[in-house]
């Protein structure tokens, strides 16, 4: 594979006035807002994967309170720059928006890959979940993928404490020809190397 259209993670909430709640009450990383986070394996992928190797990485709407119509709006003009073959990669919201993008819509020219690094498959219940007017049918994913011929890996850790492990056992029901990958230790994949993934990914 040489070219990978990631699409990286991010929260959502239920109505606006939880929006606004989770502003006025979640800690700020730092005086001011000011520094920079913790190093994570998405800073290094593209020069992790190696110069043969493409990676798109758009900055997607809305990261803080994403919302599935924007998200899809803006995606689709980069799939359309995308060269072919290609590869999706999701990690955790991202991986949810892909997931349901391929289970309703067809793409001209498929994935030649997808990976789903810490992907919800549903509905999260705590007040920074996922929206239910954006569930999708897991079966008309697993139609979509074996049609299309598309290879999937699933990444999921046990300990993640946002996405709890269930939601990967469903995708490895839903898909049984997928490649299910389970880790113990990497939590939510806030992590500075991720170096199963790239493997992975490598090899395709």
């Amino acid at each position: 594979m040489r070219t990978w259209l990631y699409i990286h993670g991010g929260d959502s909430f239920k109505s606006k006035a939880d929006f606004i709640e989770y502003l006025q009450t979640v800690p700020l990383r730092e005086p001011f807002g000011l520094g920079e986070r913790p190093r994570r394996w998405t800073d290094t992928l593209a020069s992790d994967l190696g110069p043969d190797i493409t990676v798109i990485a758009p900055n997607m709407p809305n990261k803080q309170n994403a919302d599935y119509d924007e998200w899809k709006v803006w995606f689709e003009r980069y799939l359309q720059l995308v060269d072919k073959p290609y590869g999706l990669l999701g990690w955790s919201l991202g991986g949810y928006f892909l997931a349901k993008y391929l289970a309703e819509n067809e793409i001209g020219v498929p994935p030649a890959a997808v990976a789903l690094v810490a992907a919800p498959a549903g509905l999260i219940d705590d007040p920074g979940g996922d929206n239910p007017r954006w569930e999708f049918d897991l079966g008309a994913l697993e139609i979509a993928l074996r049609q299309s011929g598309t290879r999937t890996f699933i990444f999921h850790s046990e300990d993640d404490p946002l996405v709890p492990f269930a939601h990967a056992l469903r995708y490895h029901k839903a898909l049984p020809s997928a490649t299910f990958l389970p880790l113990t230790d990497k939590g939510h994949f806030l992590t500075p190397q991720f170096p199963e993934l790239i493997d992975c990914l490598r090899a395709l």
